[in-house]
């Protein structure tokens, strides 16, 4: 009889884990030209849908080229744990934030950090997202995955409460933004 009720209460506890997954994937043409909105839903809604896939995954489902990354590193050393990833470049980033437009980020987070002093890594250490470096991280596995919406964003009250790091200029953490 425990047996019985340990396997339906595991069983019960996985499918809850499971339930931002019984959410539906929504292209882009769901949400007009908001490309806020459909990461959001997409990634932020159904983070969960993305933990222990491949970040070559998630870029299939962003279905738009991902123009500009930033590492997340760890204080420990030669260590990332994830990147950030933009459908901006660099500099359109930089412009929308610093006249509070909206835009925002996917966080990943690796199941195993990368050490940047591997030497296959330094092959692809150039800055950018490019093939090499896209090549080198596609098949990691993804711990987890958050959106960033800046606090001026017309989502933040809305979404403030869920897993999103807003941006705050005052607030860096771990040398990301």
């Amino acid at each position: 009889m425990k047996k019985i009720i340990l396997m339906i209460a595991f069983i019960s506890i996985s499918m809850l884990g499971k339930a931002q997954c019984n959410l539906p994937y929504k292209p882009l043409s769901s949400f007009g030209s908001d490309t806020t909105a459909f990461i959001i839903y997409n990634f932020m809604d159904r983070a969960d849908c993305y933990k222990g896939k491949t970040l070559k995954e998630v870029t299939k489902d962003l279905g738009m080229p991902v123009k500009y990354h930033a590492k997340i590193l760890l204080s420990r050393g030669a260590l990332f744990s994830g990147i950030n990833i933009y459908i901006y470049d660099d500099i359109t980033v930089s412009k929308l934030r610093d006249s509070n437009k909206d835009y925002n980020a996917i966080r990943i987070y690796w199941e195993k950090e990368i050490n940047i002093l591997d030497p296959q890594y330094d092959k692809v250490r150039i800055s950018g997202w490019n093939k090499g470096f896209y090549d080198y991280v596609k098949d990691m596995r993804i711990k987890e995955l958050e959106v960033s919406i800046p606090r001026y964003s017309k989502y933040y009250e809305k979404y403030k409460q869920k897993k999103t790091k807003s941006y705050d200029p005052n607030k860096r953490k771990e040398g990301v933004w």
